[in-house]
């Protein structure tokens, strides 16, 4: 990660993760133990998936990192919906930042495998399942969970039927193709 974008995302994000008791000192998000991230995630801004998500794909932990980014894209398409009065320069800018910066190298590589892509979208799924979101809570927003977590799983179908099809056009594109 270039020093501007992490300058950047920290100064976003600090701001949005871990409330603290007046007299401790903030944590930084990119270089508190991965472990703690993990544990507080659940009542955090969406914005913590991606930071999980970017870490975990620099430590090599690549299947893991794209578990945390379609939790965090579940979890922050569910708060957009839930809040369509947000400025766009707000929540909806920095949700399509990160996207780009984190987002797409992620995607690229899960592209290479497509039956692995596809494990790993449903590992998100039932993670967020499995977990309460302190931050758009499940049991007042079940219409934009079902919405979201529905195209989710479209997304999931969609990605079986075209797996050859996916694998030709990386190949044209001298993309990456990873054996299952």
């Amino acid at each position: 990660m270039t020093g501007m974008l992490r300058i950047a995302l920290t100064a976003l994000l600090a701001p949005l993760l871990m409330p603290l008791p007046a007299q401790a000192a903030p944590q930084d998000p990119m270089t508190m133990p991965i472990e703690k991230l993990e544990d507080i995630a659940p009542d955090q801004h969406p914005s913590a998936y991606f930071i999980l998500a970017r870490r975990a794909f620099e430590a090599g932990k690549k299947d893991a990192a794209v578990r945390w980014l379609y939790v965090g894209q579940l979890r922050w398409r569910v708060y957009l919906k839930a809040n369509p009065d947000l400025p766009p320069d707000g929540d909806p800018a920095l949700f399509a930042s990160m996207m780009e910066t984190i987002g797409r190298p992620i995607n690229e590589w899960a592209g290479g495998n497509v039956g692995q892509w596809t494990q790993s979208l449903q590992a998100a799924l039932d993670w967020d399942a499995e977990h309460p979101n302190g931050f758009t809570p499940k049991a007042e927003h079940k219409a934009e969970y079902a919405s979201v977590r529905s195209g989710l799983s479209d997304f999931i179908a969609t990605l079986r039927e075209q797996r050859d099809s996916i694998a030709r056009s990386r190949a044209e594109n001298s993309l990456i193709n990873r054996a299952d």
